[in-house]
């Protein structure tokens, strides 16, 4: 009677208990799935950003050198040309004008080369940055586990301490009990 009714109702606090601890652990287990997977989204991101403009910045010095060489061949062949047609004098000038043409297509080339890989190294100073920051955060998260493992079993530990030190003294009381009721019935035959 007595007995079956506190166990029972130790048992459901005991169960009550144990739902709320298994839905703060679920939910904070699903907070931090949820935000690792958008860590890993920001990272994909980033990475797929990095692939993209270094093709596009690829994709640009190609073209590039291809309108350099392009341009240098046209202005070879018409150098060529008028070379033929123009006296000594004529030839002297418009070698010139080459070495002068040569001189500032390869500025240029060389401005935007060096203006493309500045860029590049932006870009993976940027990423080394981004992956050193979520590397530290793992690494705090992973702590953080830890941490809250170590208190879940340290409680889980003092709870079991507490029961085995209130289960003798629940049995002597439960056998003072029996013997009162036993004592009792003797009296009353």
């Amino acid at each position: 009677g007595i007995q079956a009714a506190l166990r029972g109702h130790h048992a459901r606090k005991l169960l009550n208990s144990k739902k709320a601890a298994a839905t703060v652990i679920q939910r904070e287990w699903k907070c931090f799935i949820a935000f690792l997977q958008y860590q890993s989204d920001c990272i994909d991101i980033v990475i797929v950003q990095s692939v993209i403009r270094c093709r596009q910045a690829h994709s640009l010095a190609m073209s590039r050198l291809g309108a350099v060489k392009t341009v240098q061949a046209a202005s070879r062949q018409w150098l060529a040309s008028r070379r033929a047609r123009n006296i000594l004098a004529q030839k002297i000038a418009e070698l010139r004008q080459q070495n002068v043409a040569a001189i500032r297509i390869q500025s240029t080339f060389r401005g935007c080369m060096a203006k493309s890989l500045l860029q590049q190294h932006k870009a993976a100073t940027r990423i080394q940055k981004t992956w050193r920051c979520f590397f530290v955060h793992v690494d705090f998260m992973l702590a953080l586990l830890d941490i809250m493992t170590i208190q879940r079993c340290a409680k889980k530990y003092i709870k079991q301490r507490r029961i085995a030190k209130a289960t003798p003294g629940i049995t002597a009381m439960q056998s003072l009990f029996r013997g009162c009721l036993d004592r009792a019935d003797t009296r009353r035959r």
